[in-house]
């Protein structure tokens, strides 16, 4: 498909592809798909062609626990009401992680007390001396350090205050981690892609979207659990 990002997609989540490697292909109903856990996701939704084969020797990976696969632009527009599905040439798929976490991973993701969460928020460790800022395209503000202003941000649903308390649910403001680079595939040649993270029962769902589409976070993340549902068994 024209202008896939797999090269915006960080060094940390490229690595879950190998689970791919290694994974069972099962029979659900006559359709071809992989099982994680209770899951059957269908083989459409997997970038078998694209997938590196040296990545099945990277030492030191996850139990096989994740799974990445990519959900095509033009579905999620005929899903989610003004999603973006093209920016002149480049196409806005999603990249998405679905990984299992046990109690004490869950606990930890949630935990606001960590510094991901509690550092932007009261300005301390590495947003120390913060940038806080308003982004005119999705609403949201653009927090980031003084290191990596102009590159790296979080976007928040409201401003965070070292006078205020953090809301008890991180997720409460915080909406995704972002990036701006270049992209010669669009009208302008930049691209911001964001990290949307966030959980669901027992599922940590990660998913790589475009800054032009992160104004419909919320609806992008209902469209993801609704495909979860879906999908099990």
């Amino acid at each position: 498909m024209t202008g896939k990002r797999i090269y915006n997609l960080k060094i940390s989540n490229i690595a879950f592809l190998v689970f791919l490697l290694v994974s069972t292909v099962a029979n659900s109903g006559g359709t071809n798909a992989i099982k994680l856990d209770d899951l059957y996701i269908p083989n459409e939704y997997f970038l078998e062609a694209e997938r590196p084969f040296w990545l099945r020797y990277i030492k030191n990976l996850r139990p096989a626990s994740d799974v990445l696969f990519i959900i095509d632009a033009e579905e999620l527009a005929n899903n989610i009401e003004s999603y973006q599905a093209y920016d002149d040439r480049y196409k806005a798929d999603i990249y998405v992680i679905f990984e299992f976490l046990n109690k004490n991973e869950l606990d930890d993701f949630l935990d606001p007390n960590t510094i991901t969460y509690s550092d932007p928020w009261y300005g301390r460790g590495l947003y120390q001396n913060r940038i806080i800022e308003k982004d005119p395209e999705s609403g949201f503000y653009k927090v980031s350090s003084q290191a990596g202003h102009g590159v790296f941000w979080l976007a928040t649903k409201i401003s965070p205050s070292a006078q205020k308390e953090m809301p008890k649910n991180p997720f409460d403001f915080l909406v995704a981690s972002c990036v701006d680079g270049k992209a010669p595939l669009t009208q302008s040649g930049k691209i911001t892609t964001c990290d949307l993270r966030f959980a669901h029962q027992n599922v940590l769902i990660d998913a790589s979207i475009d800054g032009f589409n992160l104004i419909r976070a919320e609806a992008i993340k209902s469209f993801l659990v609704k495909k979860l549902i879906e999908w099990k068994k």
